[in-house]
C-alpha cells in the first residue's frame, strides 16, 4: 500500500492519531474485543460523542458481517473487480434461502402477481419529517411486517416459508425499498438479497423484474455499479423498453463512466415519450453532459430541469436538494477546468456555485435531518467549494461534519474516505486546522477505520491509504 509523502509526514508527527493507534488485526466477528475510548473529544461527541453513542456504533459494526456474509462486496467495488465482472458478464446474486415448495417449483409463471397491483405504501411514504420521525415510521413498518410474517429482524429466520404467500412477498419488496430510501442498506441486503429476490426468481415474471430492479438500485447505493449495470441490461433484454428502465440504465452507465451509452439510454427514454422532455430528462442529460465536460450545455439543461421540477407531482424537497447539488457541481467542475492563470473566472464560477450548495444543505437539513448521508454529502460539496475559494476556515467545520456522517454510512467506501482525509491534510497545511485541532478528528477516524475493516476493505488501495494514516 502506498501513502502520499504529505500524509506520511503528518502521520509520523502524530498529528491525527497521536498515541492511540487502532489495531487492524481483528476480524469483524472479533469486534467485541475492541475498546471504545472512555472520553471522546468535545466536537466529536456531537456525532459519536458519548460513550453510549460509541457503544451503539460498535454494535452497528458488529452487525455488518451478518449482512455481508453471502456477498462479495469488496471484490465488486474495486476497479479490478468491476472490470472482471464486465469481462465475464456474470450477474452475481447472493446465496438465497428458499422454502421447500419454492425449491420444488410450485410457483412458476408469475403465480400470485395480482397482489402487486395493491402497490407499495411503505416504500412510497415520503420520509420527509426528519431523522427521528423517519426512523420511527420505518420501525413501525418493520414491526408490521414482522407481525404479518411471524418472523423478526435482523435475520428474519423462517421468512422463506412466509414468502410462499404472495402478499408477504409483495410486502417484503415494499419494506426492502423503504430500507433503501432510508439508507438502511445492510438491512435491505438481508431482506431482499437473502429472501425476497430468490423468492421472486422462483416465481418468474413479473416478480423477477421487480426484484432485480430493486436489487440493482441497492447495488448502486452500495457502490457496486458494475453489478447494477449488468442486472439492468438483463432486465432490458427481458422486457419491452420503458422510460424508467432506460433512466436507471443511463444512471448506471454514467456511474461506470460510459457516458456515450448513458446519453443513448436517456435519449431513447425521451423518444418513448414522443420526444417530450420532463424535468428528469433534462436533469439526466445535463448530468451526462457535465461528465463529458460540456459544462455550458450541461448547465442549460440543469437550469431547465430546476424550472420544471417544482410543478412535477413526484418532486419533493429531497429531489430539489439533489438538483441544486448537481447545478452547484456543474459550476464547480467548470471552475476547476479553467486555467489557474484566469483566477477571476475560476473564482467567479465557484462563487456562482456556492448558493446552490447552500440551498441543498438547508433543504436536506429541513426534511431528513443533519445525520443523513445526503446531508453529509451536501456539506462535503459546500466544504470543497469554500476551500476552492480560499475560505478555509469556513470549509473545515463542514468537512468535519461530512466525515462524521460518512463514518457510519451503510454504503461506506474507501474512495470518499481517502478524498476527505486528503482534504483534511490540505486544510492543515493551509493553516485552517492546527496540529492540536486535528485531535477532534481522532475518534471519527478510528471508527471510520474500524468500519472499513469490518467491510473487508483491506484489499482496496484507497482503503490501505486511509488505514495506514
Amino acid at each position: 500500500m502506498w501513502l502520499s509523502k504529505r500524509a506520511e509526514t503528518l502521520v509520523k508527527r502524530g498529528c491525527i492519531f497521536s498515541e492511540s493507534r487502532f489495531s487492524l488485526q481483528c476480524r469483524p466477528s472479533e469486534l467485541r474485543v475492541i475498546s471504545i475510548p472512555r472520553h471522546l473529544s468535545t466536537e466529536a461527541s456531537a456525532y459519536l460523542g458519548t460513550v453510549k453513542d460509541a457503544i451503539a456504533a460498535k454494535v452497528k459494526l458488529q452487525g455488518v458481517s451478518s449482512a455481508l456474509a453471502s456477498t462479495q462486496a469488496v471484490d465488486s467495488t474495486t476497479h479490478e473487480g468491476m472490470m472482471r465482472l464486465l469481462q465475464q458478464k456474470q450477474i452475481q446474486l447472493p446465496d438465497g434461502i428458499l422454502s421447500p415448495r419454492a425449491m420444488a417449483g410450485h410457483f412458476n409463471d408469475g403465480v400470485g402477481s395480482e397482489v402487486l397491483q395493491r402497490g407499495f405504501p411503505w416504500s412510497e411514504h415520503e420520509y420527509l419529517d426528519g431523522h427521528e420521525a423517519n426512523s420511527n415510521m420505518l420501525h413501525a413498518f418493520e414491526r408490521e411486517f414482522a407481525a404479518q410474517t411471524g418472523t423478526s429482524p435482523p435475520d428474519w429466520k423462517g421468512l422463506e416459508i412466509a414468502l410462499d404467500d404472495p402478499e408477504n412477498l409483495r410486502a417484503s419488496l415494499d419494506l426492502s425499498v423503504a430500507y433503501i430510501k432510508n439508507y438502511q442498506l445492510d438491512k435491505c441486503e438481508v431482506l431482499l438479497g437473502r429472501y425476497a429476490l430468490p423468492a421472486c426468481q422462483a416465481r418468474g415474471l413479473p416478480w423477477i423484474a421487480k426484484g432485480l430492479q430493486d436489487y440493482a438500485t441497492l447495488r448502486m447505493k452500495q457502490n457496486r455499479q458494475a453489478e447494477a449495470m449488468l442486472m439492468l441490461e438483463e432486465l432490458e433484454s427481458m422486457l419491452p423498453p420503458h422510460p424508467i428502465m432506460l433512466h436507471n440504465l443511463g444512471l448506471a452507465y454514467n456511474s461506470m463512466r460510459m457516458h456515450d451509452k448513458a446519453m443513448d439510454a436517456f435519449e431513447r427514454a425521451v423518444a418513448l415519450n414522443r420526444g417530450v422532455k420532463a424535468y428528469d430528462d433534462y436533469w439526466n442529460i445535463g448530468i451526462t453532459l457535465k461528465h463529458m465536460k460540456n459544462y455550458k450545455d450541461a448547465f442549460l439543461e440543469l437550469i431547465k430541469a430546476l424550472e420544471l421540477a417544482p410543478g412535477h407531482p413526484s418532486v419533493d424537497d429531497v429531489t430539489l436538494a439533489k438538483l441544486h447539488d448537481t447545478l452547484g457541481s456543474c459550476l464547480q467542475k467548470a471552475a476547476e477546468g479553467v486555467s489557474e492563470e484566469d483566477a477571476n473566472t475560476r473564482l467567479g464560477l465557484a462563487r456562482k456555485a456556492e448558493p446552490y450548495f447552500r440551498e441543498a444543505v438547508e433543504l436536506y437539513r429541513g426534511v431528513i435531518g443533519s445525520k443523513h448521508h445526503l446531508y453529509g454529502g451536501a456539506c462535503h460539496l459546500l466544504s470543497k467549494n469554500l476551500s476552492f475559494q480560499g475560505r478555509i476556515l469556513e470549509a473545515e467545520p463542514l468537512l468535519f461534519e461530512a466525515m462524521s456522517i460518512e463514518t457510519l454510512k451503510d454504503g461506506l467506501h474507501p474512495t470518499p474516505c481517502h478524498e476527505m482525509l486528503t482534504e483534511l491534510l490540505d486544510l492543515h497545511e493551509r493553516g485552517a486546522v492546527t496540529q492540536d485541532g486535528l485531535k477532534k478528528y481522532h475518534d471519527v477516524l478510528r471508527v471510520m477505520i474500524m468500519h472499513l475493516h469490518c467491510r473487508g476493505f483491506l484489499v482496496d488501495g484507497n482503503g490501505g491509504v486511509v488505514m495506514q494514516a
